[in-house]
């Protein structure tokens, strides 16, 4: 589907949420479907704790810190849902990253915190 389609439905099904907060992610996935049921809270906090393992990996010198920042997300054995959830953004931030550094930044998903990513 049309990303423009999926903005408009979004528009539509969605108001609640802000052109900028977060169906950005969902227009690139061209699903409309779970674009109306997308967790934009769930995936929010999911970035948070993404940003804060990336930021922690690249300045911090004594790894023990990015073990502790990690440990919340560990799962239990039977619900690996959050750590599932924090790797999916993770690797959607690697990706933006690489498409900042490629000089690709049309391909930006996260737009919002494109500045963040940048810096």
């Amino acid at each position: 589907m049309p990303a423009e389609e999926i903005e408009r439905d979004l528009a539509r099904h969605r108001p609640e949420w802000s052109p900028n907060s977060g169906r950005w992610q969902l227009v690139f996935e061209r699903r409309v479907g779970a674009a109306r049921s997308f967790d934009l809270a769930g995936y929010t906090t999911a970035r948070t704790q993404a940003l804060t393992i990336l930021n922690t990996a690249l300045r911090g010198a004594d790894h023990s810190e990015l073990f502790k920042v990690t440990e919340p997300i560990v799962p239990e054995p039977k619900d690996a849902t959050r750590s599932k959830s924090c790797l999916r953004t993770l690797y959607s931030l690697l990706r933006d990253l690489a498409f900042l550094n490629s000089g690709t930044p049309e391909l930006v998903r996260n737009t919002d915190i494109q500045a963040e990513l940048k810096s």
